[in-house]
């Protein structure tokens, strides 16, 4: 009877999947306090008790390791279709993801036309699936290391066929590329917060956009920072408290070329925003901190200039006044700018150079 169960679970599971391949669906383990029979599903949303997901994981552990790995020379959609709800259960699981791995180096060695097809489908099935899992408000499966390194092989080693399989060309296309990533990014980012695995995958985006358009106008490279840049940006000033946002915002603005506005623009928002809502979170602080120190973001005038407001606007004492009528108001001082600009007065020389 035991048995029957997990085979009904997991296949139940696997269904779902399979109908919605190349369609990015939201994944909830239910609480143990909502009580219902089996799954729930609603489109592309599924909702599935922990304990169904553990007996869909044991059944498709058992039936993963019953392959015949000695022999191994192709990769039936059986042992694939395991692979997935092994992942989805377990993140870490070095060994079914590594097995999706050469399921895709296979197909890329077959050259036949039709098999360039299929490669291209397999291609997007693989982005959408791991998607699913790294978008989906699951804790630990969005900021699952092994999940984010193997899209980084990915893309280290599929990046022109990720374009095709997205029905993207080449040259304009990879702005709508990098953009749709960063949505992943920036989603993952969302339901694990201080993200770092998925924004360190933002860094290795950049570098491959960067490596495959060399021959292409270092123009349009520019553009497609300056539009992330805005966009990243956006989040951050969502996310104020977030550190790894912050960090990749920094990183992106290293990669500009010199003579560009686009730090000014992005510090003075900041700067503007930080001051009207009292903003004194020590992740902020740090990138503003660091993008005016840094003599290669802006130049001398520009950060003798943020110096000053510095100065002027967040140094002030703030008296606060107590819920309690019977209490005496209390006078503090801003900590967080404060030690912001005593670093920027230590540093600026330093990092000028």
């Amino acid at each position: 009877m035991a048995r029957t169960k997990y085979i009904v679970t997991y296949n139940a599971l696997k269904s779902f999947f399979q109908r919605h391949e190349t369609e990015v669906a939201e994944i909830e383990v239910l609480p143990p306090a909502l009580s219902t029979d089996g799954m729930l599903e609603d489109g592309l949303c599924l909702g599935i008790p922990k304990q169904d997901l553990v007996v869909a994981f044991l059944h498709a552990q058992t039936l993963f390791f019953s392959r015949n790995t000695e022999a191994e020379v192709c990769y039936p959609v059986s042992f694939l279709d395991a692979t997935k709800i092994i992942l989805l259960s377990d993140p870490e699981h070095l060994t079914a993801a590594n097995y999706r791995k050469r399921h895709l180096l296979q197909l890329r060695d077959q050259s036949a036309n039709d098999t360039a097809i299929e490669m291209q489908r397999a291609l997007l099935a693989e982005l959408c699936f791991l998607d699913s899992i790294v978008t989906s408000p699951l804790h630990r499966q969005s900021k699952s290391p092994t999940l984010w390194h193997h899209r980084c092989w990915l893309l280290r080693t599929f990046y022109p066929m990720m374009l095709r399989s997205r029905n993207l060309d080449h040259q304009e296309n990879t702005q709508s590329f990098v953009m749709a990533e960063l949505a992943v990014i920036s989603k993952s980012g969302e339901r694990h917060p201080k993200n770092y695995y998925a924004w360190q995958y933002g860094r290795r985006l950049f570098e491959a956009a960067d490596i495959y358009n060399s021959l292409s106008a270092k123009s349009d490279f520019q553009e497609l920072l300056r539009v992330s840049i805005k966009t990243v940006h956006g989040w951050c000033l969502r996310n104020p408290s977030d550190i790894s946002g912050w960090s990749y915002i920094l990183y992106l603005l290293r990669r500009l070329e010199p003579g560009q506005d686009v730090t000014e623009v992005i510090v003075d928002k900041t700067l503007q925003l930080a001051y009207d809502f009292r903003w004194h979170h020590e992740s902020l602080w740090v990138f503003l901190r660091t993008a005016i120190a840094e003599g290669c973001l802006l130049s001398e005038e520009k950060r003798k200039i943020y110096l000053q407001r510095l100065e002027k606007d967040f140094t002030q004492d703030t008296t606060i006044t107590p819920k309690d009528p019977t209490s005496q108001p209390e006078t503090v001082t801003p900590q967080t700018p404060v030690i912001a600009l005593e670093w920027i007065r230590s540093n600026m020389s330093t990092l000028a150079t």
